[in-house]
Formats: structure tokens, C-alpha cells, sequence
């Protein structure tokens, strides 16, 4: 995606949270961000608490036998 595209959705995105949560003053940076992790999280990546991208899940090898 185009990032003029994808800021654009952001953008959008965080204007329907401030309406959603009441028109309230002073929350812009945080609409911004949680609209940047609802997008991201759409176009199929994964964000941490951090708002980084995620890893991909690392592969835990099983043992034949051993009761979980």
C-alpha cells in the first residue's frame, strides 16, 4: 500500500475514534496512534504492547511421551 494510502486510512481511522469517544480535547496523539495498530493489524501484521511489529511466533518443539 501506497504510504500516501496508508496515512490517509490513518488518518480517517483516527477521526471515527475521536467521534466514537465523544469529541474529547487532547487525545489526538493517542487517536493517531491506536489507528495506526488497527490499520496495521488489518493489512495482516501483528503489534506488541510496544506498538512494534511483532516476530514471527518461534516454534516450540514437542516431546513424544511428556504430559503438558
Amino acid at each position: 500500500m501506497d504510504t500516501d494510502d496508508r496515512e490517509e486510512r490513518v488518518r480517517q481511522r483516527a477521526h471515527e475514534i475521536w467521534i466514537r469517544e465523544g469529541r474529547p480535547e487532547g487525545r489526538r496523539d493517542l487517536h493517531w496512534q491506536q489507528a495506526k495498530e488497527e490499520i496495521e493489524v488489518e493489512e495482516g501484521g501483528s503489534l506488541s504492547a510496544a506498538g512494534e511489529e511483532d516476530p514471527e511466533p518461534i516454534a516450540v518443539p514437542s516431546f513424544p511421551g511428556r504430559d503438558a
